[in-house]
């Protein structure tokens, strides 16, 4: 346990949490409608990401994944936080979010970051990390999810990908904890970490706030390449499976109901 933190009582909300929200940017404005607007959008607050590591070792890490309805304009997010010490669940809400924007590849924060944002807003206590299931700087444009997260909350934020978008890297070695670095244009973007054997490895990229890893502690790390944060978020005890669409939510996994927010199961201590 750290400090005071306890675990979420959906109680102590107001049952008009739960009710879908629209989204309301804070530094995303105007709020692009067409693809030439996005691309702009991004390279324009691209040149503002921070790449200054944090200064301190983490304590509360967050993390979040979006399930976008594939017969519907509805965002559904999860987001939980836990002690990286120990990897205890203490917060898990969701959030259901209209979603406006086309699917457009290399674009897909403004499909994903209007849920996402809601998300994190109805936590109860700000991570000092978050970890985005999404590229960071390993972006054609060097602004993927995790930038667009990270900048928009004004929070620290890291980028692990299952799969690489952009860049060239040599495979790591076998071995849980090998690590290599994926370039784009001769520049260091992102870390490719293996995180089990026999798996493919994560691509770990700076978001907002932080430094290029130069590896990482397993701990952070579900065995299935998945931030341990976001393992949490689609935990098969709170979140009942619903199919995804394959093109934008790949290996997704369970999907919550339209709820606000609810206490994590009896403190459930993540397993690896």
């Amino acid at each position: 346990m750290i400090g005071q933190l306890m675990p979420w009582s959906a109680s102590t909300r107001d049952d008009e949490t739960y009710a879908e929200q629209n989204f309301t940017p804070r530094v995303t404005v105007p709020w692009p409608a067409a693809t030439g607007e996005a691309v702009a959008v991004q390279k324009r607050i691209a040149r503002q990401v921070s790449e200054m590591a944090m200064g301190r070792s983490p304590s509360l890490v967050g993390g979040a994944d979006v399930h976008l309805r594939r017969d519907s304009n509805i965002g559904i997010a999860v987001s939980a936080v836990v002690s990286l010490s120990d990897l205890e669940l203490f917060e898990l809400v969701c959030a259901e979010t209209p979603v406006t924007f086309s699917y457009v590849p290399g674009l897909l924060s403004f499909r994903k970051l209007p849920p996402l944002i809601n998300a994190f807003h109805r936590l109860s206590r700000r991570p000092d990390v978050l970890l985005i299931d999404g590229h960071g700087r390993s972006h054609p444009r060097r602004f993927g999810l995790a930038c667009h997260v990270g900048f928009e909350l004004d929070i620290s934020a890291v980028g692990c990908a299952k799969s690489r978008l952009t860049g060239v890297f040599q495979e790591p070695g076998a071995d849980p904890g090998q690590s290599t670095t994926l370039a784009i244009d001769g520049e260091a973007m992102a870390t490719a970490l293996r995180t089990r054997r026999g798996s493919r490895p994560l691509f770990i990229s700076i978001g907002h706030r932080v430094g290029l890893p130069g590896g990482a502690d397993g701990r952070q790390f579900h065995p299935g390449r998945t931030p341990a944060a976001g393992t949490a978020s689609h935990s098969p005890q709170s979140c009942p499976r619903t199919p995804s669409s394959e093109e934008e939510t790949a290996a997704i996994g369970p999907v919550p109901p339209p709820m606000g927010s609810y206490a994590a199961p009896s403190r459930h201590r993540l397993s690896l």
